[in-house]
């Protein structure tokens, strides 16, 4: 058995843990000042943050941006299709599934947006398949079982084609509106 006083002589004295509750306070306003600041809210007030690369990361970021940033990063990439800007829509009964692909060379890329009007949510898949390639074959980019809308940029980094699946797991129908604006030989429903 331990006698007490043995355990209290173990023990930090009262100067000690102020002198560390002292420090650690110390070290969390210098994170604080240093990167929390600049991170999540933009302001750099030792001027660390933006030496640091954290400043902009408490800067939102505007989607309209990111597609001119995109856009911008098409137009360095050598590309063998012409521009196009193509606008689709779907009408999915309940249980039905149908796919929109483009034909795309590597380089190619387009700028696209769907959206499922009716039913809440559908499943999909985007999805690319090389020139003929076993059905079961293919690349997938992004899938999910329950989404309204996406946007976003995409680039082929191989030929053939490259597009979306989507299934109306709803009692109600659905349609599907999507639009391309990039470079692509053609859009079409398999």
């Amino acid at each position: 058995m331990h006698d007490i006083s043995e355990l209290n002589d173990q023990l930090p004295t009262s100067r000690q843990l102020g002198v560390t509750t002292l420090g650690a306070a110390l070290v969390a306003g210098i994170i604080l000042l240093v990167a929390v600041m600049p991170a999540e809210f933009g302001k750099d007030p030792s001027g660390l943050g933006e030496k640091l690369g954290l400043l902009t990361l408490g800067q939102p970021a505007a989607a309209a941006e990111v597609v001119i940033e995109s856009q911008a990063q098409l137009d360095q990439v050598e590309v063998s299709s012409a521009w196009r800007e193509d606008r689709s829509q779907l009408v999915l009964m309940p249980g039905q599934g149908a796919e929109l692909k483009a034909i795309m060379e590597v380089g190619d890329g387009f700028v696209y947006q769907w959206q499922a009007e009716g039913a809440a949510v559908v499943h999909f898949d985007m999805h690319g398949q090389k020139p003929n390639a076993a059905s079961d074959d293919f690349t997938r980019y992004w899938m999910e079982d329950a989404r309204a809308e996406a946007h976003g940029v995409f680039q082929a980094s191989f030929a053939g084609e490259h597009g979306w699946y989507w299934e109306n797991r709803s009692a109600e129908p659905v349609t599907i509106t999507l639009t391309l604006k990039g470079f692509y030989d053609s859009l079409y429903m398999p």
